[in-house]
């Protein structure tokens, strides 16, 4: 097994040591190499990449890809909840679908208006109301929800074509015409 060495001047003396960062033989750590060497962890969450007035293809998965959107039922209520931000926010979809474990937008935040608080806010209701009609409790989303600028008309229009053609791509409807759970909105 590889180990970390880091070098530091001795206080007493002028010679440098060399100490295991990961701990020395008896089992304790050396403060001053650990301060030294600092630790990045690698599974920090990257910050969320955000423009004023940009817009996101955003999307949110199910916890272990359960298929808690399969009922209509359940759109509708994801739905619901989507109408009632809308009463708290400004926002623009210009175009979803809501598939059986996740769905996609294309979402676009009014001036001031903040893409995290507004997806935390349809999230965490629906999770509330899914719990409730369900009689569980913890989790309904996995992690936090996934978003990227649309930087250009490009950009705009493949993401597009992309939410209008997945419930085809994944065998649910036979042309982008007969799945009601989409929407293009202008």
């Amino acid at each position: 097994m590889n180990q970390v060495y880091a070098i530091y001047a001795k206080e007493s003396t002028n010679s440098p040591a060399v100490v295991n960062i990961f701990g020395t033989p008896g089992g304790r750590r050396s403060m001053k190499a650990s301060r030294q060497i600092p630790r990045i962890n690698k599974y920090m969450r990257k910050p969320r990449a955000l423009k004023p007035l940009a817009r996101y293809h955003v999307i949110a998965r199910a916890n272990r890809r359960e298929m808690i959107l399969l009922s209509r039922e359940m759109k509708d209520l994801f739905l619901t909840v989507v109408k009632r931000s809308k009463t708290r926010y400004i926002f623009y979809i210009s175009n979803f679908c809501i598939m059986g474990n996740h769905f996609h937008f294309i979402l676009q935040p009014g001036d001031g208006e903040s893409l995290s608080k507004i997806m935390q806010w349809i999230l965490s209701v629906f999770a509330i109301h899914f719990n409730k009609s369900h009689e569980y409790s913890g989790h309904v989303w996995y992690d936090r929800f996934w978003s990227r600028i649309l930087d250009n008309i490009r950009q705009f229009i493949a993401v597009f074509d992309y939410i209008v053609q997945t419930p085809v791509k994944a065998g649910i409807a036979t042309n982008v015409f007969a799945y009601d759970y989409w929407v293009s909105v202008t």
